[in-house]
């Protein structure tokens, strides 16, 4: 019975084992990662979204870092959440989130690089 018990344990072993072999550097997911800020407006309901993608210091609130469409127009959103939902057709899934201040929260997103 101990050597049967072995045995089969050898086995799940060597299966797990052979299993780690033979994954291929593709099935290793590398994550490309932006960062989601949404700020409150004042006199209005909209949300301002700006994304950080990485690009030079300087103020990341500004015009240029607001989320476009192919036409380079400003992309209003209602809510946060309809913003992730956007993001989120782009390809992007909210990582974490924190906040930096009463009036700002940051969202934490990747997506498999290309």
């Amino acid at each position: 019975m101990e050597n049967k018990k072995f045995l089969v344990t050898l086995i799940l072993v060597a299966f797990v084992a052979t299993l780690f072999a033979f994954r291929t550097p593709s099935q290793v997911t590398k994550w490309q990662y932006c960062t989601v800020v949404a700020r409150g407006s004042f006199l209005s309901s909209k949300v301002k979204i700006y994304v950080d993608y990485g690009q030079e210091k300087g103020d990341r609130m500004k015009k240029a870092n607001q989320l476009k469409d192919a036409d380079s127009n400003i992309l209003k959103f209602n809510t946060i959440v309809d913003a992730l939902n956007y993001m989120n057709q782009q390809g992007w899934e909210c990582s974490h989130a924190y906040t930096m201040d009463t009036n700002c929260i940051q969202y934490l997103l990747r997506k498999p690089a290309e």
